[in-house]
């Protein structure tokens, strides 16, 4: 513990890239030889070495690297993590402004209740209005995060646009895995005419919160956001995709639907690949 206190208090004052270079010339390797081993390139570890995290990604996937890289040099990653902190980097999703909410008053709570009673009615006579104007039809029900985006991805597929869409802050009752299963049943069974001009569908489900970053083959940034645990992210474009994932063991994909394992892809729990319409996923270095 009097080593590791050490180690932090002098990283803190350099940095961890002074740290880092130290001990990898001691163990006699070169730059080039830490990124072949971390599969990284090695613009990235010399960025690293020199403290110059301004050009590297957000730092939840800096974290990753250090780790990575502590574990190459077989050192403790704690005074590397804490002097990469102390420089002022840290993830914006992970700190947050504590406000004391007021006690709710009566009239409130009366308000707050009246509304969800008024919502309850009205979302009844929807129904009621939906099967009186269309006696006997049998429609899919689909649930999503936004109900446009799944409403045109089931569209694309379903050659009748029977399709009535609720969205999951209405039905919370309704799990990921039952969103899932509808959207690639509906995928399935009414494959689009042409393969060629037909989007790709790629679900993500999250047991732990990651980050995510994807862009489409056009280059337009389709999610850039900390995913948490239990959500289900769904996202449709033109293949091939550029895919980041940080905190990666804790992703489930489906492409296309059919599941895709990232586990081979997976690198200091970090995974950036891009991938087609052909399933064949392509390293992207850096």
């Amino acid at each position: 513990m009097k080593e590791v206190r050490e180690d932090v208090e002098q990283a803190s004052l350099l940095g961890p890239g002074e740290k880092l270079r130290k001990t990898r010339e001691e163990a006699g390797l070169s730059q080039q030889d830490v990124a072949n081993k971390l599969n990284l390139h090695i613009k990235t570890i010399n960025a690293l070495e020199n403290d110059n995290f301004d050009v590297l990604p957000e730092p939840i996937f800096v974290y990753g690297y250090l780790r990575a890289y502590a574990r190459l040099l077989e050192i403790s990653d704690t005074p590397l993590i804490e002097a990469y902190s102390q420089l002022g980097y840290s993830d914006p999703e992970l700190s947050s402004v504590y406000k004391e909410k007021p006690a709710p008053t009566r009239a409130d709570v009366m308000f707050h209740n009246t509304s969800i009673s008024m919502v309850l009615v009205f979302a009844f006579l929807m129904v009621l209005w939906w099967y009186s104007f269309e006696p006997g039809m049998e429609q899919p029900i689909v649930v999503a995060e936004s109900g446009t985006a799944l409403a045109e991805i089931a569209r694309s597929n379903n050659e009748n646009d029977d399709i009535r869409v609720l969205r999951e802050d209405v039905l919370e009752n309704v799990s990921s895995s039952e969103a899932v299963a509808t959207i690639n049943e509906i995928t399935k069974s009414n494959p689009p005419a042409s393969s060629a001009t037909k989007e790709a569908i790629m679900v993500l489900s999250f047991d732990g919160d990651s980050w995510v970053d994807i862009s489409d083959a056009e280059g337009n940034r389709l999610v850039y956001d900390l995913i948490r645990a239990g959500r289900t992210k769904i996202v449709r474009g033109k293949a091939p995709f550029e895919i980041y994932l940080g905190n990666a063991s804790v992703v489930r994909m489906e492409y296309n639907g059919e599941a895709f394992d990232l586990k081979p892809h997976v690198n200091g729990n970090l995974v950036r690949f891009k991938l087609g319409n052909d399933l064949e996923a392509q390293k992207i270095d850096g």
